[in-house]
């Protein structure tokens, strides 16, 4: 099996769009061992996408796994990504917007938020006076978010939403 090449020259491969597949036959390693490098390096091809599954995980720690039964890839929380996303201005494909607006429209014309729970997985349970402009339900072994925490896991009410429950 071949070496990779440098930082530089891994990074001058990724700044010109070459993808890890390309880069791995070029040099007879794995497309893994390419990401892994470049992950370490801080380069990614979806920063954003990358930023709200680190922030995800922060606050829950999400069932993922290769197949079925994987939290991680259930819908609610693949919207939820979505949405966040769509929320930061990522660019996202057609279908993933068209989820994103689908799970706002829900969590407003249901009133309620997106629950995790290790052993359930993903739930839209009725919100709360104390979810506010959550999305989801805030862990309660978690310490509660700072208000920029707040404001990333929150969404903008439409005039004359009622939020809570009755």
């Amino acid at each position: 099996m071949k070496k990779l090449p440098g930082k530089q020259v891994l990074g001058q491969l990724f700044a010109l769009g070459h993808t890890a597949t390309q880069v791995a036959e070029q040099y007879g390693c794995s497309p893994q061992a390419v990401l892994k490098q470049w992950g370490e390096m801080g380069l990614s091809r979806y920063p954003v996408a990358k930023m709200v599954v680190d922030r995800m995980n922060a606050v829950w720690s999400v069932q993922s796994t290769a197949g079925v039964g994987s939290h991680f890839h259930s819908f609610p929380c693949q919207s939820l990504r979505y949405y966040l996303r769509l929320k930061l201005g990522d660019t996202l494909s057609p279908t993933q917007e068209a989820n994103a607006r689908r799970f706002e429209r829900r969590l407003i014309r249901e009133r309620v938020v997106l629950d995790y729970s290790p052993e359930r997985g993903f739930s839209y349970v009725a919100r709360s006076t104390g979810d506010g402009l959550m999305l989801i339900r805030w862990p309660a072994d978690k310490p509660q978010p700072s208000e920029e925490e707040a404001r990333f896991w929150s969404f903008q009410a439409p005039p004359g939403m009622a939020l809570g429950g009755e």
